[in-house]
């Protein structure tokens, strides 16, 4: 164990989960993990069934990736796994992770940092994406990215424990350990999206404009 950056992460759907290739890429630009650093799906990935102990606390049956670099994703309501007490588990020494997702209830931002969550874990090799609210090197960075007045910062260093699930913060902090840790990784440029995701891109915003805006224009043509 130990910092170990790898580039190419694979996604495997378990049971009745379902991720196209655009649901992914909209997931990916939610999360923002750095252009060096890629998310694909893998279908036929393979994975083992583990009831997983942790300090003598059972924390259910989680479907575990046997191939590093690979991260399963279900939904926990399917009945195929039953409860489980967490949101998300890696196994650092394995360079692997699983993460709930429940599709509907859960915006692309909540799975998004939810993978890129797990992902930091293996990748740094410790528990440090889970101290975000005991990092003084984190406040610093708020600090000089957002400046020593902004208001967002000052509430944050009041009382970081009251922000500790903020996806705001989070993606922030998950920035900050991405450049605190692999700085030249980061830089890296990425791909190009497929053409038609852009596209897709650009009729959503026009769905949402149009949603926002149709009951305006149909005052207007009514001459209200």
């Amino acid at each position: 164990m130990g910092k170990n950056w790898i580039s190419d992460w694979k996604i495997i759907p378990v049971g009745s989960m379902s991720i196209t290739g655009y649901r992914l890429y909209r997931i990916i630009g939610a999360a923002s993990p750095p252009p060096g650093i890629t998310w694909s799906i893998d279908p036929d990935g393979e994975y083992e069934r583990k009831r997983i102990m942790i300090g003598g606390s059972d924390y259910g049956e989680w479907p575990v990736p046997t191939t590093p670099g690979h991260i399963c994703v279900f939904d926990p309501r399917s009945g195929s796994f039953g409860d489980v007490r967490a949101s998300g588990l890696g196994w650092l020494y394995d360079d692997v992770a699983s993460c709930v997702y429940r599709p509907g209830s859960e915006s692309d931002l909540s799975i998004g940092l939810r993978i890129w969550h797990e992902v930091l874990h293996c990748m740094i090799g410790t528990g440090e994406p889970d101290e975000m609210t005991q990092s003084p090197g984190f406040v610093t960075y708020l600090k000089e990215s957002f400046g020593t007045e902004d208001a967002w910062v000052l509430q944050f260093e009041a009382d970081p424990s009251r922000y500790a699930h903020d996806s705001g913060y989070q993606k922030v902090f998950y920035k900050y350990l991405v450049e605190k840790h692999f700085w030249d990784e980061a830089c890296a440029p990425g791909k190009r999206p497929p053409l038609q995701y852009l596209v897709l891109d650009m009729f959503h915003a026009l769905d949402a404009w149009l949603a926002a805006n149709l009951k305006k224009l149909t005052m207007v043509g009514r001459g209200h």
